[in-house]
C-alpha cells in the first residue's frame, strides 16, 4: 500500500513539474503582455499540484471509447504516451509475491521514515502559517477604525470611481508594518499611522488603489491556496519557485491596475519608496501589501512601461489550445484505456434454466466443463475458477478478490436450454455469478510490471510438425469427436518442475502460456509468425539446487534463443468490486 501511494505521488509530482515547466514557457512567451495573464498561468500551475491527472483520467474512464471489453495490450503509441505521463509503475499486485527479506524490510523502514519527515515538514509549515495568522489577527483587533478624515474620503472616492460594491473598512495601526489588505472574503485595509501623514494625496491614492486592486482580484484567497500547496509539497523546490513567480506577477498586475485606474506613475513610484523607508518588517505572507516582488524592476516598469500590451488573437489562441490540451489529454487517456464495464451491456444475458450450487467440503479432485444434455458441471472448484472461465480472464489479472474466493470450493450443476457449446455457456455462468454470488466487476487499465519477449539475432522456434486439430470450444461436441485428427496439446503441469508441451501453437498461445506460468503479462516483441511445437522443462524461480532444471528464463534463452526482459506497461485488469458467498440449493 505504501509503495502504491509513493508511486502515485511520484507520478503526480512528475506531471505537476512538467505542467509548471510548460507554464514557465507560456509566461516567457507572454512576458511583454499583461501581468495578470501571467499570474493566472502561475496560479493554475500551482493548483495543478492539488489536482492529480488521475482524477481526469478516472473521469474519462466513465466515457469509454472501446465498446468491447478485452484483456489486451494497448497500442504501442498509447503505451509510450502513458509511460511518459506515468513513468513510475504502481506495484498493485501483478508481480508474484515474494517472501520478506532484509532488503524489503529496509525499504519499508525507509518509506516510513520518509512519511515521518513529510509530516514533520508539513507540521512546520502549518505552525508558521498559524503564527502569522495569529499575529495578523492581533494587529487587526488592536487597530483603530478610521471613520472620517482625508484618508477615508480618498479611499471612498477611489471605490466609487472603480465601481466597488462593498466599501472596505479602513483601520490604523501603531505597529511597524506596511499597508496591507487582510482577510479573504471580508477584506480590511490596515494602514500604519505614521505613514499616512508622510504621503501626499496623490501618493496615498496610489497606495489605496494598489490595495484595492488586491482586494478586487482576491489575491489573499489565491495566496492561501498556494500556502496549502506549500504545506503539502514543501519538499519540492519548484513549489517555492512558483510561489515567487506568483508574488512577482501579483504585484506587477496591481501596479498595472493602479495606472489603469488613473494613478500617477511618478507619485506611485514615490509612494512605494516611502513605504519601504517607513516599514521595518517584511510583509506577512497572509496579507497582500505594497512592497512585494523586485522593487527596482517594478519602479522601472512603472516609470518607463506604464501599460503592457494586450493579448493578440494568436496568443489568445495559444492559451486556449494549451488549456484544452491539458484537460483533454488525461480525459482521453482514461476514455481510451477503459473499455466498457464487464456488466455494461444493455442486451439481456442468457441464463441457465436451473442451477444448483453447493459447498464442497473435504472433496478430492476437481473438474469443470460441459456435460451431455446442455449441462455445465463443476466439482470441487473455487469461485475464482468460475470467474476466470466465465469472463475469459487469467487469474493473475483478477484483483480485489477476498481470500475465500480461492479457498472455498463449490459444486455447480446447471442446465441450459438446447445443446449450447462450452463457450456459449460462459455468459450464462456470468449471469449465475451475478445473481447467486452478487458479483459486481469492472475492467480498468493499470500500470503494471510485465515481461517483454524478444528474439535476439539467431533465435528460432521449431516449426510445428504435428498434424492436429486445435481445440475449438465453440464447435459442437459431436463435431469434435467425429474428427479423425488428434487434438493439439498445450499442456502445463502445475507442479515443480514445470513441463510444457505444446503442439501447433502460435505466438499468442506462447505468450499466454508464459503469462500463466510467470503470473505476469508477457508481451510479444519477437516478430515471429507461424506455428510451433514446444517441449520444455523448467522451474518458475531461480534455484541453487544443481540437480534441478534451470529456470524458465534460462531455458528460453539457451534452448530457443528467446529473451525475457522486465518492463512496465498499461495492462487491463479485472477488478472485483463486490462478491458474496452464495446461498446453497
Amino acid at each position: 500500500m505504501i509503495s502504491m501511494i509513493l508511486s502515485g505521488l511520484a507520478n503526480h509530482l512528475w506531471q505537476s513539474t512538467a505542467f509548471a515547466i510548460v507554464a514557465a514557457g507560456l509566461t516567457l512567451v507572454l512576458r511583454k503582455n499583461q501581468a495578470r495573464t501571467r499570474h493566472w498561468i502561475w496560479l493554475i500551475a500551482s493548483l495543478k499540484f492539488l489536482i492529480p491527472f488521475s482524477v481526469l483520467i478516472q473521469f474519462g474512464s466513465y466515457f469509454p471509447l472501446r465498446s468491447a471489453p478485452s484483456i489486451a495490450e494497448l497500442p504501442a503509441s498509447f503505451v509510450v504516451a502513458d509511460q511518459i505521463v506515468r513513468p513510475f509503475a504502481a506495484r498493485n499486485g501483478a508481480a508474484t509475491p515474494r517472501p520478506a527479506s532484509r532488503s524489503s524490510n529496509g525499504t519499508t523502514a525507509l518509506q516510513g521514515l520518509l512519511i515521518l519527515v513529510w509530516f514533520g515538514g508539513a507540521a512546520a509549515i502549518l505552525f508558521r502559517t498559524r503564527v502569522q495568522w495569529r499575529r495578523a489577527a492581533r494587529m487587526i483587533l488592536s487597530a483603530m477604525p478610521i471613520e472620517r478624515g482625508r484618508e477615508l474620503d480618498l479611499l471612498r472616492g477611489i471605490e466609487e470611481s472603480s465601481g466597488t460594491r462593498a466599501p472596505i473598512p479602513l483601520r490604523c495601526t501603531e505597529e511597524a508594518s506596511e499597508p496591507s489588505v487582510f482577510g479573504v472574503f471580508r477584506p480590511i485595509l490596515l494602514m500604519p499611522a505614521g505613514l499616512m501623514a508622510r504621503l501626499s494625496d496623490d501618493e496615498l491614492q496610489a497606495v489605496f488603489m494598489h490595495e484595492l486592486a488586491h482586494a478586487m482580484r482576491r489575491d489573499n484567497l489565491f495566496a492561501s491556496l498556494h500556502m496549502i500547496v506549500e504545506m503539502f509539497f514543501w519538499f519540492h523546490p519548484l513549489v517555492w519557485w512558483v510561489g515567487k513567480r506568483l508574488v512577482d506577477e501579483r504585484e506587477r498586475a496591481c501596479d498595472e491596475a493602479v495606472l489603469h485606474m488613473g494613478g500617477k506613475s511618478a507619485a506611485y513610484a514615490e509612494s512605494i519608496i516611502k513605504v519601504c523607508e517607513a516599514c521595518l518588517e517584511s510583509p506577512l505572507t497572509c496579507a497582500a501589501g505594497v512592497t512585494g516582488s523586485n522593487l527596482s524592476k517594478r519602479i522601472e516598469a512603472i516609470l518607463t512601461e506604464p501599460f503592457s500590451r494586450k493579448l493578440s488573437h494568436g496568443r489568445k489562441l495559444l492559451l486556449v489550445v494549451t488549456g484544452i490540451a491539458a484537460l483533454a489529454a488525461p480525459i482521453f487517456m482514461g476514455a481510451w484505456s477503459a473499455p466498457s464495464s464487464a456488466q455494461s451491456s444493455t442486451a439481456p444475458r442468457p441464463k441457465f434454466e436451473v442451477a444448483s450450487i453447493k459447498r464442497n467440503v473435504g472433496g478430492t479432485g476437481a473438474s469443470f466443463g460441459p456435460a451431455p444434455g446442455g449441462r455445465l458441471v463443476a466439482d470441487n472448484n473455487p469461485a475464482m475458477n468460475f470467474i476466470t472461465n466465465a469472463y475469459g480472464v487469467p487469474r493473475y489479472l483478477v484483483v480485489g478478490a477476498p481470500d475465500w474466493v480461492t479457498a472455498d470450493r463449490y459444486n455447480i450443476e446447471a442446465k441450459a436450454e438446447g445443446s449450447p457449446t462450452e463457450m456459449q455457456m460462459m455468459p450464462m455462468l456470468q449471469s449465475l455469478l451475478e445473481e447467486r454470488f452478487s458479483l459486481k466487476t469492472h475492467r480498468e487499465t493499470r500500470e503494471m510490471p510485465v515481461f517483454i519477449l524478444t528474439a535476439p539475432k539467431g533465435a528460432k522456434l521449431p516449426p510445428s510438425k504435428v498434424d492436429c486439430v486445435r481445440y475449438d470450444p465453440n464447435a459442437p461436441a459431436q463435431a469434435r469427436r467425429a474428427d479423425d485428427k488428434p487434438t493439439c496439446n498445450n499442456l502445463l503441469s502445475g507442479r515443480e518442475p514445470v513441463r510444457w508441451s505444446a503442439q501447433n501453437i502460435d505466438m499468442t498461445g506462447v505468450t499466454g502460456a508464459l503469462s500463466n506460468v510467470l503470473r505476469r503479462r508477457v508481451i510479444d516483441r519477437t516478430g515471429f509468425t507461424g506455428r510451433f511445437d514446444i517441449n520444455l522443462e523448467f522451474t518458475r524461480d531461480v534455484t541453487t539446487d544443481d540437480n534441478a532444471p534451470p529456470s524458465l528464463i534460462t531455458v528460453l534463452q539457451d534452448e530457443l534463443g528467446l529473451k525475457l526482459e522486465s518492463g512496465k506497461a498499461p495492462v487491463e485488469v479485472f477488478v472485483i468490486d463486490h462478491i458474496e458467498r452464495p446461498t446453497e440449493n
